[in-house]
């Protein structure tokens, strides 16, 4: 259970840094998104020994699935944005739309989301299924504050992005214009 609350208090801590950079602007809150990772990744990691399932063929599919939601989350959070402009800088820029930041204006939601399902049916036990609901709730929850309070006052363009790209739920065209935009990407180092 202590796991739980440990991943639970690490959205608080991203909401204290985003709070930061649009509000107090002070620079001992600036590894707070870090600390955030951390603790979330430290209770996953702890939770998945309160599971006991067997490595089974259909555990290895779930394992398989599950990394493949961690490596979609590490990308959109680390790799697809700048990282310097985005997580160390902070101040008024703007959004990134391109990418996966096309599919949807929070996908590292459906991602973490993903993950913890796939972990849950991997590993096994009810605290992982706990922290899968707990988790994805309060994610939705901290896009949502974003979405509303944070990032039209972080993004100068934020406004625009909100009325062309859906939330969370990808719809056709947000999921063409993505695949567009990796494909061109593609072609031109060709």
């Amino acid at each position: 259970m202590w796991w739980l609350v440990l991943g639970s208090l690490s959205f608080l801590i991203f909401l204290v840094y985003d709070f930061n950079q649009i509000l107090l602007h002070k620079k001992y809150f600036a590894p707070f998104f870090a600390l955030g990772c951390v603790l979330l990744g430290v209770s996953t990691v702890a939770l998945a020994f309160e599971g006991k399932k067997e490595l089974t063929q259909t555990t290895v599919i779930f394992w398989g699935v599950a990394f493949l939601f961690l490596f979609l989350l590490v990308y959109t959070l680390f790799f697809a944005l700048p990282f310097q402009e985005t997580y160390v800088q902070g101040g008024a820029h703007q959004a990134y739309t391109q990418g996966v930041y096309a599919l949807c204006r929070h996908p590292g939601v459906l991602w973490l989301s993903g993950f913890y399902l796939f972990y849950w049916l991997a590993a096994g036990g009810k605290w992982l299924f706990y922290s899968w609901l707990a988790f994805t709730a309060l994610d939705v929850a901290y896009v949502c504050i974003q979405d509303k309070v944070i990032f039209p006052k972080l993004f100068e363009n934020y406004e625009k992005y909100r009325r062309t790209t859906p939330f969370l739920v990808p719809s056709g065209a947000s999921l063409q214009k993505c695949l567009r935009h990796y494909r061109d990407r593609h072609n031109t180092k060709m």
